[in-house]
């Protein structure tokens, strides 16, 4: 269950301290959030976009200086493409793999690589152009010839369509698409010819095309766009993807999808035909746009102002904003995560078909937030609960009405909550008792709960479990007394001792529970459906789950993620958070500046200055507006310290007027301030 950290919880921001002077912060900007394993996200600019490229669930942007971009679905690590990769100038997308093409003319690849789509042939030499079609490449040499590789290099099984299968003397070629399983080119002399799978006539080119700039294939169907801005559609059409809207103006470039076909007119909209959820949710404030592509079921598009913006199953991400706020805690669902800032505002990013990330306007600020499935929850900072999203029938999508609530978890079909004193309830499916709470539990700080059972800590370090117990996740290991982080994947829990060591029990089908031995001093953890990912005290994150195939492992920490403060999970991807240190006014609070130093208040607080009352707000404030004994109003409890001071030097807290002397000036001061509240 996702709290804020101590030390930056939005309710409890002091550390206490005693010095009266103002620290000077170290760094003050967003945190870095990122997402890694069958989904992705990071920070990315809000704009500077210059090209777009979209696999069948995952969106990959090139920026202006030539680095890459991606978030969205990344089953097979199409979204994670090469450290360090830069200069690229062109990009596609495949079902699940991704092409980029660099300024010195290399190809590089990644992602799904069943059939050796990403695996890129030798002595390729430099290329003009690339596409990805399903589970094959195809590039454009500068010598325009082309080389296909991947699926398709026989004619036999689903996927060999011969789609990779190059046809003898075709000639030299000047452009090159790709539909799921064919391939398309345009000749230098003008001829477009199509070959793979044609099952629906996709690779029956129409004759007499005229003029042709540009050629794309989708599911079942090709489309051509001519010289003079009109298209050309042929192949299936059994919901309309080939069916031209009538008098389409002209038009500057085209993408298919799946079921559909795309068109960017050269006045900077959007038109689109066949699957009718891409033209019912095509964004109403879509503006000048420049860039276009299309994944299997979903758009996504680049405005002039070089933001994106994308629509459609699993394409409903926004792109990751420019910074998500300071951050300090996070969860996640099946694909989408949430995130708490330190001021107590939450954002979410990723999938929202089912409304998992409508985060309300009016929700106020919280300090707890948790994820799952389909729906999220939050723990309001008046101890009331909040929740969106949708559920599948078996209750979990109900938001009690409890007051004086701390803490909440939610699993797949149930949920767990724990109360300021410490009891705890649960609503939800209970087919395993996981709803059962037991009658003696109390003292509880802690829950969270997995696929069908439930765990809470005690403030004493004790674990409880309950529900399902088909592979022992419920059965707490003789001993364990002292547990300081508690986690429950779908059929594992894990809990970090205080003596940061780590302990794991339930199911190891995918390695869950080897604890490696880089995971000592764990002050955190954190578990997903077969997953498991700690926090080292050094700010070093530890994850583990041999995959085989490896593309896409939620337990494979990217490289260089920095220092880490806070590690979160979804279904099979994980969160990794770095919440920098604070020196300047960038996040908004203009008007928690007390001092006037430049640095939020809390940042201040954060990074040591004095709130020994715990309200936020500068111990050093507070008395230097009279309020000398912090109790929140300017009294007779500060006039009898001015007197008990009387005639002190300039470093008594008394000396209000700063003249060097606790005296008259003060007195005066004192009495003009009279029952004002700092």
């Amino acid at each position: 269950m996702p709290l804020a950290p101590d030390l930056l919880r939005p309710t409890i921001l002091a550390i206490g301290g005693a010095t009266l002077a103002s620290t000077v912060a170290l760094a003050q900007t967003d945190s870095t959030v990122t997402g890694f394993g069958e989904i992705c996200f990071q920070r990315v600019e809000a704009n500077g976009f210059v090209k777009i490229a979209a696999t069948g669930g995952s969106n990959i942007a090139i920026r202006a200086d030539g680095t890459l971009a991606a978030w969205g679905d990344s089953a097979y690590g199409d979204c994670r493409f090469p450290l360090g990769l830069a200069g690229v100038v062109a990009i596609d997308g495949g079902g699940y793999h991704a092409l980029a093409l660099t300024a010195d003319g290399s190809v590089h690849a990644w992602g799904d690589n069943e059939f050796g789509q990403s695996t890129i042939p030798a002595n390729l030499g430099p290329c003009q152009a690339i596409a990805a079609g399903e589970q094959h490449s195809v590039v454009l040499r500068m010598d325009g010839a082309i080389v296909c590789w991947g699926a398709g290099a026989s004619s036999s099984t689903v996927p060999h369509h011969g789609q990779s299968v190059v046809p003898a003397n075709l000639g030299p070629v000047s452009a090159i698409g790709t539909g799921r399983w064919h391939t398309l080119v345009r000749k230098v002399n003008g001829a477009v010819q199509a070959w793979g799978l044609n099952s629906s006539g996709q690779c029956s080119v129409p004759t007499n095309l005229g003029t042709v700039v540009k050629v794309d294939g989708g599911g079942h169907h090709s489309a051509a766009l001519r010289s003079n801005g009109t298209v050309a559609c042929w192949g299936s059409n059994d919901i309309g993807q080939c069916t031209v809207p009538a008098g389409l103006g002209p038009v500057a470039d085209i993408a298919l999808g799946g079921g559909f076909t795309l068109a960017l007119l050269e006045d900077g909209t959007i038109a689109s035909w066949g699957v009718a959820s891409i033209q019912e949710e095509t964004p109403p404030e879509l503006d000048s746009v420049v860039g276009i592509a299309a994944g299997g079921s979903h758009a996504v598009v680049i405005q002039a102002d070089g933001k994106a913006q994308a629509w459609g199953f699993l394409g409903d991400w926004a792109p990751p904003a420019a910074g998500f706020g300071r951050v300090v805690a996070a969860d996640g669902g099946w694909r989408h995560s949430i995130l708490l800032r330190q001021d107590g505002s939450v954002v979410c990013v990723g999938a929202n078909y089912a409304g998992q990330c409508d985060v309300p306007a009016d929700l106020g600020p919280a300090i707890a937030v948790t994820a799952a499935n389909h729906r999220s929850f939050v723990v309001r900072a008046d101890g009331t609960l909040a929740g969106w999203g949708a559920g599948v029938g078996y209750g979990e999508d109900y938001v009690p009405t409890e007051p004086s609530i701390a803490g909440v978890a939610a699993g797949m079909h149930h949920n767990v909550a724990f109360r300021q004193n410490g009891t705890v309830f649960a609503w939800g499916r209970n087919n395993h008792q996981q709803c059962t709470v037991p009658a003696d539990l109390d003292g509880v700080v802690d829950v969270d709960v997995g696929y069908a059972h439930s765990v809470a800590r005690r403030s004493d370090g004790s674990v409880v479990c309950w529900g399902r117990n088909n592979h022992g996740q419920a059965t707490v290991p003789t001993g364990l007394d002292d547990a300081r982080d508690l986690a429950a994947g779908y059929w594992h829990t894990v809990a970090a001792r205080s003596d940061g060591s780590v302990v794991c029990w339930g199911s190891n089908n995918s390695g869950q529970c080897n604890v490696p031995p880089e995971a000592y001093n764990i002050v955190q953890v954190a578990a997903g459906s077969a997953h498991t990912i700690a926090l080292r005290s050094d700010g070093f994150a530890v994850a583990w789950q041999p995959v085989p195939n490896g593309y896409h492992n939620p337990a494979l920490v990217p490289d260089n993620p920095g220092t880490v403060d806070f590690v979160a999970v979804g279904e099979n991807f994980s969160v990794i958070i770095d919440v920098p240190s604070c020196v300047s006014l960038k996040d908004g609070r203009d008007g928690d500046d007390c001092d006037g130093n430049g640095v939020p208040d809390y940042c201040d607080i954060e990074s040591g200055a004095a709130d020994d009352d715990g309200d936020g707000r500068l111990d050093a404030c507070e008395i230097a507006a009279g309020d000398l004994d912090l109790d929140g109003v300017v009294g007779a409890g500060d006039l009898a310290l001015v007197l008990s001071a009387w005639g002190a030097g300039a470093k008594s807290n008394a000396d209000l007027d700063g003249d060097g002397t606790v005296g008259g000036g003060d007195l005066a001061y004192l009495l003009s301030r009279w029952g004002a509240a700092p």
